[in-house]
């Protein structure tokens, strides 16, 4: 964007526009129904990465918000549309058989994952994060909820994030070792089945936001397999708007959500305890770590601290990482070369139709 659209509030950017140096400029823009780009004639400074050199395809791009899935795939089928993004579960069958692409890339970055507040006396407990952790069963998430494809998490970071670490084994479903870490924390079943000790319930609130349409279902799936180790979890919905408010107030037990970026640098950004530090991490070795990464400029010495960075997360359970978001797209099979870029983006210059 240039230095005039940037200096503009949200308001007017949305009022005017925005200039800005990509293949497609901003047309138009019709809150909560639109937004159409056209083609950015004479350009010719595209990525190398891209098979089109000069000017896109395409002449127009209009992106349409649909929010009810069975009128998205509809619209696909009848060639009313033709591509739809947040393909669910329960088309997939039905688009194949239409003669429907259905292309997905999981994103880069943190996973969805229980963000816990680690300030928060109960949660201050090793113990007590990684039972946690041991107690959901990411499979059973990932086929009861997920589109076909979408794999359970395996680190902190999805696999596509450059440097990415399989940490599988530390990250398992063991429900007999969630209780024996909550027997070992002093944590006893009461007479409902939730764990007290010292007369206070095993209970955490659990804070998420109305961003995507397999939020609410994951949720009271976990809620259910924590249920089942003796930890009471209580769902509160709240407002995406409200996201940055909460994490910068500390007040939660625990949020959910995932951060995507091709960069896995994006650890630091969020558990630094010398950044934002939403989660409220103690200063530890980690800091250290995610600082060292930042600054090696050699690849294969940067990989080692990322990697190092990643099991520090997740052996001491700072979050809870459940599942990748995987961006799926539903594509006509008269569209050619719609494709995702470094961040699970759509890639448009190269895309044309037959």
């Amino acid at each position: 964007m240039s230095g005039a659209s940037v200096a503009k509030t949200p308001q007017q950017r949305c009022r005017d526009g925005v200039v800005g140096s990509g293949s497609f400029a901003l047309s138009k823009y019709v809150p909560n129904q639109s937004i159409t780009l056209v083609k950015r004639k004479d350009y010719n400074w595209g990525s190398s990465l891209w098979a089109k050199k000069g000017e896109a395809y395409l002449d127009t791009l209009v992106f349409k918000v649909v929010p009810e899935a069975g009128v998205r795939t509809a619209s696909l089928a009848s060639g009313q549309v033709d591509a739809i993004g947040s393909v669910s579960r329960s088309d997939e069958s039905a688009l194949k058989g239409g003669g429907v692409n259905l292309q997905a890339r999981a994103n880069p970055g943190v996973v969805f994952s229980l963000g816990l507040n680690n300030s928060r006396p109960i949660l201050q407990d090793e113990k007590v994060r990684q039972a946690i952790l041991f107690a959901i069963d990411r499979r059973q998430v990932v086929d009861t909820v997920f589109p076909t494809g979408t794999q359970p998490a395996t680190s902190i970071l999805a696999h596509t994030t450059p440097s990415y670490q399989d940490l599988s084994s530390g990250v398992l479903f063991d429900a007999a070792r969630a209780r024996s870490l909550l027997d070992s924390a002093g944590w006893t079943p009461g007479g409902d089945g939730i764990r007290q000790k010292d007369g206070t319930p095993l209970r955490l609130t659990v804070d998420w936001f109305t961003n995507a349409a397999t939020n609410k279902s994951t949720l009271e799936l976990i809620q259910q397999q924590l249920k089942a180790v003796g930890i009471d979890i209580v769902l509160k919905e709240q407002q995406i708007a409200q996201v940055v408010q909460i994490q910068r107030s500390g007040d939660f037990d625990a949020l959910w959500g995932n951060l995507t970026r091709a960069d896995p640098d994006i650890l630091r950004s969020q558990y630094s305890t010398q950044l934002a530090n939403a989660y409220r991490l103690p200063p530890t070795q980690l800091d250290t770590v995610l600082a060292d990464q930042a600054a090696e400029p050699d690849p294969a010495k940067r990989q080692s601290l990322v990697a190092q960075a990643q099991q520090l997360i997740v052996q001491n359970a700072y979050v809870v990482p459940v599942v990748e978001l995987q961006t799926e797209l539903g594509v006509s099979k008269n569209v050619h070369n719609l494709d995702f870029e470094a961040s699970s983006r759509i890639q448009l210059h190269d895309t044309w139709k037959s």
